[in-house]
């Protein structure tokens, strides 16, 4: 972001071709913000909100305000608190809201989510959400959801890297 924060961006239906370039645009925010829309590209700002993704500045609201045509209403990791106030403001703003799980562990995998009815193929979900058809669905994230997924990686973690074993201890470091 211009004002030096970090900003976390859900972008959906890319190619190979597109994952490089948003990668190598990824610390230029305005050439970041041309490609996707040059591209047409489906995108959101996702745990606006969140503490764990840092500070906010109010710069960074303008700029997402402008340029972001969905905001993450319903995180699956993310406290209802939070969600609540992203929902609140992307109905404030006109946007578009969405919903994920954000799970990185199979359990919480497709239990939060975003439902476009009667959306039988991809272009048709993106096409609808973009008509405001978009439904946001399923569970807020809670204290014991993200500790348990923080968990569920480093098990995972040490039963396909053995050696990592060693390090268990400082999982209970984890910022959570």
């Amino acid at each position: 972001m211009p004002s030096g924060t970090e900003a976390h961006f859900g972008i959906y239906n890319i190619t190979e071709r597109d994952h490089a370039e948003i990668q190598r645009r990824a610390t230029d925010l305005v050439s970041l913000l041309m490609y996707l829309t040059e591209r047409k590209l489906f995108f959101s700002i996702n745990h606006v909100f969140s503490g764990l993704t840092g500070r906010r500045e109010a710069e960074d609201f303008a700029w997402f305000e402008s340029y972001v045509p969905a905001y993450e209403a319903r995180n699956g990791q993310m406290w209802r608190k939070s969600n609540e106030s992203a929902a609140h403001l992307a109905a404030r703003l006109g946007k578009i809201a969405i919903a994920g799980s954000d799970a990185h562990a199979l359990s919480g995998v497709g239990l939060t989510y975003t439902e476009v009815p009667g959306a039988r193929t991809a272009g048709e979900f993106f096409a609808g959400l973009r008509s405001g058809w978009g439904r946001v669905r399923g569970q807020h994230g809670s204290y014991s959801i993200l500790t348990a997924d923080v968990f569920s990686i480093v098990k995972s973690m040490m039963t396909h890297r053995p050696w990592t074993a060693v390090l268990s201890p400082l999982a209970l470091l984890a910022p959570i």
